[in-house]
């Protein structure tokens, strides 16, 4: 069984389904068609990868005449990688032959037994341990060649998947990605799948055009869970008890679908609701957990991101990069605010932001006429955590931890209450004050959507509209709807419209659930601009507000 927060497989491994029929599909192409496209799974640090590469293995581990040699590289450096990479090749390949494996796993106990099967691929690892036993400089080109030959000697179709790919870089070995290149564009019967957690690098290395690997690797991007998904996900983990649609919501608000979040979170919650041997629930268990799990120093969150943010930087500027993060996750965007709020002269920022998001720690984004950019953090746990517990713990005047902790208490729970008052409004009126927040910098269906002088419902006799906004002498309707929608509700929104004399209007219908693919051409056809719930929960997110689940 894993540990908490560990990569899963098996019984506990959870979704991932169109991922794991990807790589089902290029293993099928590779092994019995002879076609090989190697992959790059590229996501955010703790998003899940190692557990489906995992799981990719166990399923598929004894496909004929196919061998796995996974590998996750260490940050202790080249010399390690290759020894690693070497052992996991020779272990595997003895367990797959059915040889009993020696009790103490070493070079001298396990090549002899390796060699018996496969004594050319044996003498090159004798080779390379005698280049690391002479402290000769590891080389890739060596590690790659025995890969080669156990190929061609063991006639099997090689699956090399290496884990935490972009560290590579940082090993001493000469032009590792214009070798690996090379090694790809060579060697049809080897399949590489690679994955790393520093996406902004990982990026760079195989889809920058000056990259030698662009090309040469398709990406499969590995994200955090859907709502859906992570309802799913907790109410399994928390199976037989149970927590209210707006508790699923809010945490999965907070941690934006992160599974290595929900994993810690809701094994809390559990063995919280086990000790008090309470069935349901509550906002009081909720905010214990995460007061154990994100304010405490033995807390799985606490200790991640306290170690995330320790060891990011570089010690002499660890102090500003700090002051940069508080004054983002107080909500400073703009590089003129986050200077002022951080104390910092603006010159200084962009060297700090840009080692920001090499670390994939903040985003940017532009706005939509590309008159400014403002800066983001990708985490939204970090966030919260950097704002309501390392602020709180390092920097109040409140004199004991204990005190400390009811303040956080308090303040989540206010967090809480807000989050929970928000999501009780009707859709309606949710989706009626996002039309209030809109700053003019926005273009939904090709068109830009101005900043309104007035946004209201509207209603005249026995009809009612749910949206009249004005800007000048310009107005638009919109209709929001939680149902699925087809053609005759469209054509009735015209209707009413034109009874209520409002045809001289720009028109948006808004539809939180499906849409068929007709209702949208005939909307496109009477120049009606469609929005549907992901379009709607982007605009929220942009301009603070949480995103419409239900």
């Amino acid at each position: 069984m894993s540990g908490l927060g560990d990569p899963v497989s098996g019984e506990f491994f959870f979704n991932r389904v169109k991922e794991l029929d990807l790589l089902k599909r290029r293993l099928d192409a590779f092994t019995n068609e002879h076609q090989r496209r190697n992959i790059a799974l590229i996501g955010l640090r703790k998003i899940g990868k190692s557990s489906l590469l995992d799981e990719f293995i166990k399923r598929n581990e004894k496909t004929e005449n196919c061998f796995f040699v996974s590998v996750y590289l260490p940050e202790s450096g080249g010399t390690d990688f290759i020894f690693k990479a070497m052992g996991r090749l020779i272990v595997g390949a003895l367990i797959k032959k059915g040889e009993s494996l020696p009790t103490v796993l070493t070079p001298v106990t396990t090549v002899p037994l390796f060699g018996k099967h496969y004594p050319k691929t044996a003498q090159v690892a004798n080779e390379m341990l005698h280049r690391m036993n002479t402290n000769t400089p590891p080389s890739l080109e060596a590690l790659l060649t025995f890969f080669d030959i156990f190929q061609g000697e063991s006639e099997l179709s090689l699956v090399l998947i290496f884990d935490e790919f972009q560290r590579i870089c940082d090993y001493d070995f000469k032009t590792p990605i214009d070798t690996l290149r090379e090694f790809m564009m060579r060697k049809n019967d080897i399949w590489f799948i690679v994955a790393g957690s520093s996406v902004g690098m990982l990026n760079r290395l195989v889809t920058s055009s000056t990259s030698p690997l662009f090309g040469h690797l398709e990406i499969c991007p590995i994200k955090e869970f859907s709502f859906e998904s992570s309802k799913e996900f907790i109410e399994k983990k928390l199976n037989p008890f149970i927590m209210s649609d707006t508790e699923i919501g809010f945490l999965f608000e907070i941690t934006n679908g992160n599974p290595y979040y929900l994993d810690i979170i809701t094994f809390r919650l559990k063995d919280i609701s086990k000790e008090k041997n309470i069935q349901k629930i509550s906002n009081e268990i909720l905010t214990k957990a995460l007061t154990v799990e994100m304010f405490s120093a033995g807390g799985a969150i606490y200790l991640f991101l306290s170690s995330l943010l320790e060891t990011s930087f570089e010690r002499g500027g660890f102090g500003s990069y700090v002051d940069i993060l508080k004054a983002v996750a107080k909500g400073n965007a703009r590089v003129s605010e986050i200077a002022k709020e951080a104390g910092l002269p603006l010159s200084s920022l962009p060297r700090y932001l840009k080692k920001l998001a090499e670390l994939d720690i903040v985003g940017k984004r532009t706005n939509e006429k590309g008159k400014y950019t403002e800066y983001y953090f990708i985490d939204s746990i970090f966030e919260l955590w950097l704002k309501e517990v390392y602020i709180l713990r390092e920097e109040s005047l409140i004199p004991t931890l204990e005190t400390k902790k009811k303040e956080f208490e308090t303040h989540f729970k206010k967090i809480f209450s807000v989050y929970k008052t928000e999501v009780g409004k009707g859709n309606e009126a949710r989706v009626r004050e996002l039309f209030q927040l809109l700053d003019g910098t926005d273009k939904i269906c090709g068109e830009n959507i101005p900043k309104f002088d007035s946004v209201s419902n509207y209603s005249a006799e026995s009809e009612e509209i749910d949206i009249l906004a004005k800007k000048g002498t310009e107005t638009w309707v919109a209709e929001v709807t939680d149902s699925n929608i087809n053609i005759g509700d469209i054509k009735e929104f015209i209707k009413k419209i034109n009874r209520m004399n409002l045809s001289d209007t720009n028109k948006i219908f808004i539809a939180l659930s499906n849409i068929e693919q007709k209702t949208s051409n005939f909307c496109k056809t009477n120049k009606i601009c469609l929005w549907n719930k992901n379009e709607v929960n982007r605009l929220m997110k942009k301009y603070g507000r949480k995103r419409i689940l239900f």
